[in-house]
């Protein structure tokens, strides 16, 4: 015995955990199933042959569900898939996920169908862990301020003694620059003084860096100041700097001083890093629809293995005159940004990756890349 077509799909509809609701073109509701009614709280008789707006607008009860409907039937949107809030008949507050398709006859559409689901518990879940994320977030930002008066308390602290300190050590040796003995050891008192003042002056800097203000920048702004930098360096050391940039047309949305300012420091890293006469340094920017990354990468002496777990450490440095708060505070202010900084070893040289998320970019137009201002350095 062969079963009638329509039993097929009434049987198959009826075994399904999601729930399904077909509606004619004319908006009558024409198709139901037990998972449906159970989801909705509404029962076969309440829903079939009912119209969807009687169900969904009249008592305004779920008006964004009832959106979701409109775009499906009206808009002949397919593809939707939404999370919206309902509160069935008994009055309890639910959170559905629900996706939009159609049925099709020679080309024609004959039906709209929705799936529906409780998505309840996991709405829920999600909002205590956003209420968790958020709370330790309350608590590092409060650790992070007191950590930072702190510091900010201490460098003014010695601040001023070592004012006095080399003030007076260069008084001395004005007095006693003919004794040689004398003058030799307030020599080295003044240069540790100017070491322990770049010290403070650093941690002054670090912890008084502010909240980031964004504001819409073109990426072919940012490369050119990037660039113009890059190029004065390399004339007032006599060197030639070789800058390659290959990135869309999007408008960074940033705090533009500050993240000039991280990026500048990754830049001397690599102008630090890089021996001889030329220094090649390559910008490349990829975007998605939700994120920017941004690779910047030399080919200089790279990092030495033992070195790579101390990268981000406060005043740790291999350089010799350098103070180590230079990769500390390009990491800080990309966090600000909602962004990561990482470092890679390359076979030559370095790469330093920024991951920008969220509404860290605007696109402008299209997705030409800017040609490279000389060959490659790969």
């Amino acid at each position: 015995m062969v079963m009638p077509g329509y039993i097929i799909m009434q049987n198959i509809l009826d075994s399904l955990s999601v729930g399904v609701l077909v509606i004619q073109p004319g908006g009558k509701i024409a198709g139901t199933n037990p998972a449906v009614e159970e989801v909705l709280g509404l029962d076969e008789e309440d829903i079939m042959g009912k119209s969807w707006a009687e169900l969904f607008i009249e008592n305004n009860d779920n008006p964004e569900l009832a959106d979701i409907i409109v775009e499906a039937v009206q808009l002949e949107a397919v593809g939707l898939r939404r999370t919206v809030p309902y509160t069935n008949p008994a009055g309890q507050n639910m959170h559905l996920s629900v996706t939009t398709s159609y049925l099709k006859e020679d080309d024609a559409i004959i039906g709209v169908v929705l799936l529906i689901a409780d998505d309840t518990e996991r709405h829920e879940f999600l909002a205590r862990d956003n209420r968790h994320l958020r709370e330790i977030r309350r608590l590092q930002d409060e650790r992070l301020s007191g950590l930072n008066k702190l510091a900010m308390g201490v460098a003014h602290q010695i601040r001023n003694p070592l004012m006095t300190i080399g003030g007076f050590g260069n008084l001395l040796l004005r007095e006693l620059k003919d004794d040689e003995r004398y003058a030799n050891h307030l020599t080295t008192i003044i240069e540790e003084a100017k070491k322990l003042e770049a010290i403070v002056q650093a941690v002054r800097d670090y912890t008084s860096l502010r909240p980031a203000q964004r504001s819409r920048v073109a990426s072919c702004v940012l490369l050119a100041e990037l660039e113009e930098h890059a190029v004065k360096r390399a004339r007032e050391e006599g060197r030639e700097v070789e800058w390659i940039t290959a990135c869309p047309e999007v408008d960074f949305i940033i705090d533009h001083e500050m993240f000039v300012r991280a990026m500048l420091i990754l830049i001397d890293n690599s102008f630090d890093f890089t021996e001889g006469p030329v220094v090649r340094i390559k910008v490349t920017v990829d975007t998605n629809e939700h994120d920017c990354t941004i690779f910047l990468r030399d080919r200089g002496m790279g990092i030495s293995e033992e070195n790579i777990p101390h990268l981000f450490d406060p005043f740790y440095t291999t350089k010799p005159h350098a103070v180590g708060m230079g990769l500390p505070t390009a990491q800080r202010i990309l966090a600000e940004h909602g962004g990561t900084l990482e470092l890679n070893r390359r076979d030559v040289g370095t790469e330093a990756i920024i991951t920008l998320t969220e509404v860290s970019l605007g696109h402008t137009g299209g997705h030409e890349l800017m040609p490279p201002a000389i060959p490659s350095a790969e």
